[in-house]
């Protein structure tokens, strides 16, 4: 089996994987797991990635199904983010400096929605 080494040779359209994108597969997913929880709007991002690899690993043999079950994955993904969007909304008295990080993590996120 060839292994892709490159963009170049990789085809027009495809993106890289995973493992292609992260050799240390842990030490990235760590990474963007740790971001999602500074973030604040994931409570696991790690279950919801291995979660996602369980419903790509069911494609072949149930095509249907796992379509289903991805649709299912990124509603209740969206819900949870709506929640804790939803939860920062607070009508007590907040300091000026915890109003600043929440706006960061805000921004952050926002970014990511856009370039997603």
């Amino acid at each position: 089996m060839a292994t892709v080494s490159s963009d170049a040779e990789r085809e027009p359209g495809l993106q890289a994987t995973p493992a292609e994108e992260f050799p240390d597969r842990s030490e990235g997913q760590a990474a963007a797991d740790d971001s999602a929880a500074r973030v604040g709007l994931l409570t696991n991002a790690a279950a919801l990635r291995d979660e996602w690899q369980r419903v790509q690993g069911t494609f072949v043999d149930d095509p249907q199904r796992a379509v289903r079950e991805a649709s299912m994955l990124v509603e209740r993904t969206l819900e949870e983010i709506r929640v804790n969007v939803t939860s920062g909304h607070t009508s007590g008295t907040i300091s000026t400096e915890d109003l600043r990080v929440n706006f960061q993590r805000y921004r952050e996120f926002f970014q990511r929605l856009l370039s997603a």
